[in-house]
């Protein structure tokens, strides 16, 4: 057996981290949170690592980015995309903060407890199993009281988590290793790389423009 390999629950096959954001940072608002769930190859749900802070935006980018770095580049990380431009510029915000690692929107179309279900059945069968740290209690707590708990952020970590694992093989590419295509690279216009040519990119653009074609 390898040296990795858990004799019940077989190897590790991902790992993925979802983040559940705070509207506000309120008193009686919900805090950002965030689940490290894996899959293994028997089948069950680890629960590795979950995280509850109640922090300003610019905190919470630090504490991604902190957690992103102790993580790894094999874990998936998950940001729920909320309606609107400023849904669709706090995904890019985390895209560019978290450059090396693999970012990913996803986009609730069901309600906070029907999201759930799927999770609760499976730790209704003992199919989810954690490590023990002091999140224990909160997290726990949190699950015994949903959905009418007071809280219910780490909940909704965890169910995205759960979810995004359900899904992996809709990760994969067919034929391409670039997901998006070479459809989704726009060119720059003429008034783009003008502005770029009267900034600092001019002298590289001017060696660019002069150097010799094969």
């Amino acid at each position: 057996m390898n040296p990795l390999e858990h004799p019940l629950f077989g190897r590790i096959e991902h790992c993925v981290r979802a983040w559940d954001f705070a509207a506000s940072e309120k008193k009686s608002s919900d805090f950002t949170a965030s689940c490290l769930m894996a899959s293994t190859t028997s089948n069950h749900r680890l629960i590795l690592d979950v995280t509850e802070d109640k922090v300003s935006p610019g905190e919470r980018d630090q504490i991604v980015r902190n957690v992103a770095e102790m993580d790894g580049r094999s874990v998936s990380i998950f940001i729920e995309e909320e309606g609107g431009a400023s849904g669709k510029d706090l995904i890019l915000n985390y895209i560019k903060l978290l450059k090396e690692f693999s970012v990913m929107p996803h986009k609730p179309s069901t309600s906070k407890f029907v999201r759930a279900q799927s999770f609760s059945s499976w730790i209704e069968h003992g199919l989810v199993k954690f490590i023990r740290a002091e999140w224990n209690n909160k997290f726990f707590n949190q699950l015994k009281a949903f959905p009418n708990g007071e809280h219910d952020d780490m909940v909704d970590a965890a169910s995205c988590a759960f979810n995004r694992l359900a899904t992996i093989n809709t990760w994969s590419t067919t034929g391409s290793f670039i997901a998006a295509g070479p459809s989704q690279v726009k060119p720059m216009t003429s008034k783009q790389i003008d502005e770029m040519e009267d900034g600092p990119f001019k002298e590289i653009l001017t060696h660019i423009k002069n150097r010799p074609r094969r």
